[in-house]
């Protein structure tokens, strides 16, 4: 597989985990539970490997239909440390700790990688957090509530809208195209 991926775009990185790396609980939690919270370890190795000035993290479903660069160059000109989809819908919502904001699409600038690995932290914490066990699934979005609740009075957040964003209607304005999965 990695071959047919460097025939593709042959300057990529390509580093695939057969060995579970993170040694994630697959015993003990579904794939789909371990992948969802996979992407904080993938997102902090990224920083550490690379020392990039920048990320922008998707997930798998994501399908991105406009050039970001325009997007992302206009983040970095107004000093936006981290760029993030917010439901302020459900501020007094007694789900809002799964929901308050997306973990489908993060933008870190350098001046704010710590968030990533202060949710990198938080996502390995094996503890009961606002009521969600360790790995359940929407810990990675719990945890980025306590993250983002923990950063948020000292960092420079664009706050971006659903429907351009993680646009699950398709529209043609989006950024983004994503499909919600229902919840077992």
């Amino acid at each position: 597989m990695k071959d047919e991926c460097l025939n593709l775009v042959p300057h990529a990185h390509i580093d695939l985990d057969n060995q579970n790396r993170y040694a994630l609980p697959l015993m003990e939690h579904s794939m789909r539970e371990c992948m969802t919270v996979r992407k904080a370890y993938v997102l902090a190795d990224v920083i550490e490997e690379f020392q990039p000035h920048w990320v922008l993290m998707l997930d798998v479903d994501t399908l991105c239909r406009k050039n970001l660069m325009p997007w992302i160059n206009s983040l970095l000109e107004t000093k936006v440390a981290m760029a993030i989809v917010k439901n302020d819908g459900l501020v007094d919502h007694p789900r809002r700790f799964q929901s308050q904001y997306s973990a489908s699409l993060i933008f870190l600038a350098s001046s704010a990688f710590h968030v990533a690995f202060q949710w990198h932290y938080f996502i390995q914490t094996p503890k009961k957090m606002m009521g969600y066990d360790s790995f359940q699934y929407f810990w990675d979005q719990v945890a980025l509530y306590a993250t983002v609740s923990q950063f948020e009075d000292e960092l420079n957040i664009c706050y971006l809208a659903a429907d351009l964003f993680v646009d699950e209607a398709f529209s043609n304005a989006a950024y983004f195209w994503t499909w919600g999965t229902v919840v077992e």
